[in-house]
């Protein structure tokens, strides 16, 4: 699934893939690291190598005995504290607790207190439950908040679901498949009120810890017609795209195009003081693309209908006037139809958004 983030201040991050991490064949002792084994791991296990490597990472030293403890079912409060490790985050220990049954005590009060001051956790439940045995749901709930896209799986809710086993809390299982830090379970299922063993814990958490490493191929930025104060941050990036144009429909010749011209309403255009911001980008050699954006909130009449449809689904449903808009993208690539000849861009990007009817999810 497609991310689109209207705001300068939000990077577009291009990760390289998860593999690489363990190299070692199945069967065979040596890591590529150096940690003491758990003698209860067989090397042929599916988890030897994320295990070992999440002892690697200091995220757990087993149950003192030099025993993971493989097969055993997770608490929540072992799972947040491990969850909090791998995040790095610092312990706070407020002098009042957020949750009635998680008294200050408790060796993981800090733990969950941190995970709630960081969202992983959320404190209107009132109660934690820490002695419970945490769910696979839980798991994905939980790294999805801490990842910071608790917000953005809210507004996902729309999207189909992606295992044939879930449907409540559907938008977090998704991610956390998307960011390939879950394959599911056998057949496409997620089983996502099954609790989760120790080992399977430790393998999406080193996952997720992989993803929150992974090198980054490409820093990526929006610079929107408010961004000018950011604008300084354009020299650290890869590339930027300038949210200057919109596409439009003329209801009268029954055409789309492409404007670049402030017109009162739509904040897509080009501004007066362009030249700072692309100047920045081209002194640092960063690519420089046009972003064209349009909302399928954004009605427009169907001649052969007569209704009132969004504007991207009428331009998906017609092939003459994408090929229309495809050479008027290329011209303005060029520097052509803008009024300044000498705006010339590297590429375009497309962001169309709200597309969430039935026949957009076809």
């Amino acid at each position: 699934m497609k991310r689109y983030i209207a705001l300068f201040a939000a990077f577009l991050l291009t990760v390289s893939g998860l593999g690489g991490v363990f190299s070692v064949e199945a069967g065979v002792s040596k890591l590529p690291f150096e940690v003491e084994r758990f003698s209860d791991i067989p090397e042929s296990h599916w988890a030897y190598e994320p295990i070992h490597y999440f002892r690697h990472l200091n995220i757990t030293e087993g149950d003192g005995t030099n025993t993971f403890g493989l097969g055993q079912q997770v608490t929540k409060s072992v799972f947040i504290t491990m969850l909090v490790r791998v995040m790095g985050w610092e312990l706070v220990s407020p002098e009042e607790g957020s949750f009635t049954d998680v008294s200050k005590d408790k060796w993981y009060y800090a733990y969950v207190e941190t995970a709630a001051s960081h969202g992983a956790v959320l404190k209107e439940a009132g109660s934690f439950n820490p002695d419970k045995h945490i769910t696979r749901m839980e798991i994905a709930e939980a790294i999805v908040r801490a990842l910071g896209y608790g917000t953005l799986a809210e507004q996902l809710k729309y999207l189909p679901v992606e295992f044939t086993d879930v449907t409540e809390g559907a938008e977090y299982v998704n991610i956390v498949k998307d960011f390939e830090i879950t394959t599911g379970a056998d057949g496409g299922r997620f089983l996502p009120e099954n609790t989760a063993k120790k080992e399977e814990a430790a393998a999406m958490l080193v996952r997720m810890y992989k993803r929150l490493n992974s090198k980054v191929n490409e820093l990526h930025g929006f610079y929107a017609i408010k961004s000018y104060d950011q604008a300084a941050i354009i020299k650290d990036l890869d590339s930027v795209s300038f949210g200057w144009s919109r596409l439009e429909y003329d209801a009268g010749t029954g055409s789309f195009f492409v404007a670049t011209a402030k017109n009162g309403k739509s904040d897509f255009f080009i501004p007066e003081g362009y030249a700072e911001p692309m100047d920045i980008a081209k002194q640092g050699k960063i690519s420089v693309q046009l972003n064209l954006f349009a909302s399928n909130d954004t009605k427009v009449r169907d001649a052969l209908t007569g209704e009132q449809i969004g504007i991207v689904e009428k331009l998906l449903s017609d092939t003459d006037a994408q090929n229309d808009i495809i050479v008027q993208v290329v011209q303005l690539l060029k520097g052509a139809g803008t009024g300044n000849d000498f705006i010339a861009f590297d590429g375009i990007v497309v962001d169309f958004e709200n597309l969430r009817s039935e026949k957009m999810k076809k």
